[in-house]
């Protein structure tokens, strides 16, 4: 796609420039977001930044309709922890005709065009989802040599991906989970990554059920590098040992920012407090919990805990 095109979506970009070069390697890491989204991923890069003191980092956030509240909160957080977040409003209509489900936002899909923005001052960038965590050092990602793949990401929960897999035909595939992605700009852009995203979620709208994602997924099968789980921990039970975990993926409602967050069936003793831990040290630590959930999800998500904890899921 033209990059003209793609500038014209981009209405206005915003600078909070408070890093210090400390002659750490510098790390580029990415969100897309809407103004729901704000919060959590404050919270995000507040996690990332007290776990990786021995990295420096240019944060990128696109973004359709924060509210000044939020762009005064995140302007809060990159002078507090003397970072770059450069923010690129956008206009989302470039967007509205793809397929939209209501439990994924349209912001699933302003990564697509990340690598188009940074192409001429980016090599390698960090794409991760606002709902997710960083736990510990993450230098084993940072330092992550991407070589000739496109991508590299960490394989979805079985039960996604065996579902993934049939419903679109994949074959000699491993189906990724896209809320963590390392990215090789310049191979992502050679490839013609948006197009070929836009083009199939266009032609075949009723099967993506994960839109980007599974779009994704087929147009980079055999030009990815799987990553280890505990890059993009989904499913807690998953892992060996819960303190393996580096980047923790909340992607299970409810989130850990709403009150009934106590009903997800990856809330437990070790998860628990993890998400309020770093959202103190943002801007929005004395933020209410989100408190307007339908009665038909409380249901769902009650029955869904009773009957995990009967291990019948």
């Amino acid at each position: 796609m033209n990059i003209d095109k793609i500038d014209s979506v981009v209405q206005n970009i915003i600078q909070y420039k408070y890093r210090i070069n400390n002659n750490n390697k510098l790390v580029n890491v990415s969100y897309g977001i809407d103004d729901n989204y704000g919060r959590c991923a404050a919270t995000s890069i507040a996690s990332i930044c007290i776990n990786n003191l021995d990295y420096d980092f240019n944060f990128y956030i696109i973004a359709a309709g924060l509210s000044e509240r939020t762009k005064n909160n995140i302007k809060l957080l990159a002078k507090s922890f003397s970072i770059n977040i450069i923010i690129y409003e956008i206009d989302k209509k470039f967007f509205e005709k793809l397929p939209i489900k209501a439990h994924i936002p349209i912001s699933t899909y302003f990564r697509l065009i990340l690598p188009i923005l940074l192409k001429d001052s980016v090599d390698k960038l960090y794409y991760i989802d606002a709902d997710v965590v960083c736990l510990k050092n993450a230098g084993q990602l940072f330092d992550f040599e991407l070589k000739d793949n496109i991508v590299a990401a960490v394989p979805d929960i079985n039960r996604i991906a065996n579902n993934r897999i049939k419903i679109l035909k994949l074959k000699k595939h491993i189906y990724f989970n896209a809320g963590v992605l390392v990215i090789n700009v310049k191979k992502w852009n050679e490839f013609n990554i948006l197009d070929k995203c836009l083009n199939i979620l266009r032609d075949n709208p009723e099967i993506f059920t994960y839109q980007d994602q599974d779009a994704l997924n087929v147009i980079l099968t055999g030009k990815i590098k799987y990553l280890d789980r505990k890059f993009n921990c989904i499913n807690i039970y998953d892992m060996d040992s819960f303190e393996d975990i580096i980047l923790l993926h909340f992607a299970n409602q409810p989130k850990p920012w709403n009150k009934l967050w106590y009903l997800n069936i990856m809330c437990n003793k070790f998860t628990k407090n993890i998400y309020s831990h770093y959202e103190k040290k943002t801007a929005w630590k004395d933020y209410k919990l989100i408190d307007n959930n339908k009665i038909k999800d409380i249901l769902k998500w009650y029955l869904k805990k009773v009957l995990f904890k009967l291990n019948m899921i």
